[in-house]
């Protein structure tokens, strides 16, 4: 049976997701009033956290993460880099508010935390904070509610590109674990299913952007911010496997939502570097390894992965060469 405030939170995710899609995808492209109400949309979701909470912390953490896009606003920083750090805060404190409501802020930090690190605790000290923070980014909540704003605005733009980084940012095992931790009453963590899904997606992506970038339908940025995000989450995603921390992966989920909406202007020359991102392939395999407790098939594993992205874009470079790019 669902409490009233628990119905009403979810009454207030799924306006407020209508309201941020709009406002985001008009935000990112002109700023102005709709980077406002970004802000406001914070403001909104703050004062009902510092309401449920009744504490200072949460009254820093909210004015701590809406100054963040504010500042970057005022200091003349792009639509593109102020109306994504929006989108990202807000979020977060609307994720923060769902842990509080159901825990309470005490209980929502310890939990957060101890889902994070792995580490058992039943208090929290102030660098707890930041890592209730960051955990969020891996939160099933924070899935749910911006997915669709990342989705509307991939296809209002038809822009898929931000669709499909975000994807493999959000696609990990430390989403299935905090799935299970506080939304479906599943069995056990999914993990080790969701680290082989997170392999595959990152192999097919790496392969559909490499051919992209080949035959020249992928810009040299975007292939570059994908090669990035795919690295960063893979060397998180490895950590995560080996030591249950998962905060790593937070940030690098941060860091690549984040990237997934920018479009530097990077200039290369060499198309023969698609071969780079055999490198993340390989971390993915060594994880899944990990997680099936097959240590001592890491390497094997990792090479496989490695193997298969390489042989694929080897012959379509090969194809390319005699006139025949693959399709």
């Amino acid at each position: 049976m669902v409490s009233p405030v628990v119905g009403a939170y979810i009454f207030y995710v799924v306006g407020m997701t209508v309201i941020l899609s709009i406002s985001f995808e008009r935000a990112y492209h002109s700023g102005g009033l709709h980077f406002w109400i970004l802000v406001l949309s914070s403001i909104s979701t703050a004062t009902f956290l510092v309401t449920f909470s009744l504490s200072l912390v949460s009254v820093a953490i909210s004015i701590i993460l809406v100054v963040i896009p504010v500042s970057l606003y005022n200091v003349g920083m792009r639509s593109q880099v102020t109306s994504v750090v929006a989108l990202l805060t807000s979020e977060l404190l609307m994720s923060l508010l769902y842990y509080v409501l159901l825990r309470g802020l005490g209980n929502a930090i310890v939990t957060l935390k101890v889902y994070g690190t792995d580490i058992p605790s039943i208090s929290f000290a102030p660098l707890d904070v930041i890592y209730a923070v960051i955990e969020l980014a891996n939160s099933f909540m924070f899935f749910l509610m911006i997915f669709p704003e990342i989705i509307y605005f991939s296809i209002k733009n038809k822009d898929y590109f931000p669709l499909i980084v975000s994807s493999l940012a959000l696609g990990g095992p430390n989403i299935a674990s905090e799935m299970t931790h506080s939304i479906l009453p599943l069995p056990y963590d999914p993990i080790r299913e969701a680290s082989v899904f997170i392999a595959l997606l990152s192999l097919s992506l790496s392969i559909y952007i490499s051919r992209g970038f080949i035959t020249g339908k992928v810009t040299e940025s975007r292939y570059m911010i994908f090669l990035a995000s795919d690295f960063i989450l893979s060397l998180a995603g490895i950590f995560y496997s080996t030591t249950l921390n998962e905060i790593p992966y937070g940030m690098a989920t941060l860091v690549t939502l984040f990237m997934s909406f920018q479009n530097p202007r990077i200039n290369i020359s060499n198309r023969k570097l698609v071969i780079l991102l055999c490198v993340p392939q390989y971390l993915w395999g060594m994880a899944i390894a990990y997680w099936f407790n097959l240590t001592n098939l890491a390497y094997l594993m990792g090479t496989a992965t490695f193997l298969i992205y390489t042989g694929v874009m080897l012959a379509d470079m090969s194809w390319k060469k005699m006139g025949r790019p693959g399709n």
